[in-house]
């Protein structure tokens, strides 16, 4: 049951914290789209926390000094983002999960002074990251798809590079312990049907 992974805090307050496994192009985003829109229907909080936020900050500056615009905040320049993040996390390993640390705390206190429920949803966890998020309390989602599935769709949202998907920052995936796996590899009616079972009840 997803009430076993419920986070409680002492004015209880209820969070449930999600994060999503899975290689470029199994569906993350789309999963994240369709939970915050089931969060929208039911009149709940929905937070997405990117652990690779700071990686987006960092790209968004480089595009602005090169005099480029990007799409979107959230645009995927796949080889500058694994640059990104092999770089960073060489400099000092624990950079992106002290900044992902500091928001979800910033989110828990919103939270508890509106004394609402909430979701908390990271979805793009990585090997190196999996059982922080572990600790404090995210039950751990696996979205798959076929290889060559993944593939198409990245081609198809048209990221402005394309990353690799055996880069340093993609790999282990496989052996990440989850709690849940959901497939995503039909319709995308099919996918919201599969969102909605794995959701209901959670909060019961």
């Amino acid at each position: 049951m997803l009430s076993e992974r419920l986070h409680f805090d002492s004015s209880g307050t209820v969070t449930l914290r999600l994060g999503l496994v899975g290689p470029p192009g199994a569906g993350k985003s789309t999963v994240s789209d369709l939970i915050r829109q089931r969060c929208a229907v039911e009149a709940r909080r929905f937070h997405l926390l990117k652990l690779a936020e700071p990686l987006y900050e960092a790209q968004e500056a480089i595009y602005r000094i090169a005099g480029v615009e990007l799409p979107s905040k959230y645009s995927q320049d796949g080889e500058l983002l694994n640059f990104l993040g092999h770089h960073l996390r060489k400099l000092r390993p624990s950079v992106l999960l002290d900044n992902f640390n500091r928001r979800l705390q910033i989110i828990d206190e919103e939270v508890r002074e509106e004394r609402t429920k909430a979701l908390v949803l990271c979805d793009d966890v990585r090997w190196s990251d999996a059982e922080f998020l572990r600790s404090l309390e995210f039950r751990i989602i696996r979205i798959q798809a076929p290889p060559q599935l993944c593939l198409s769709r990245r081609v198809a949202r048209a990221d402005l590079t394309l990353g690799s998907a055996s880069h340093s920052t993609e790999t282990n995936l496989d052996q990440i312990r989850c709690d849940d796996v959901i497939d995503n590899s039909g319709s995308l009616d099919a996918l919201a049907a599969a969102i909605e079972r794995f959701l209901g009840g959670a909060y019961e």
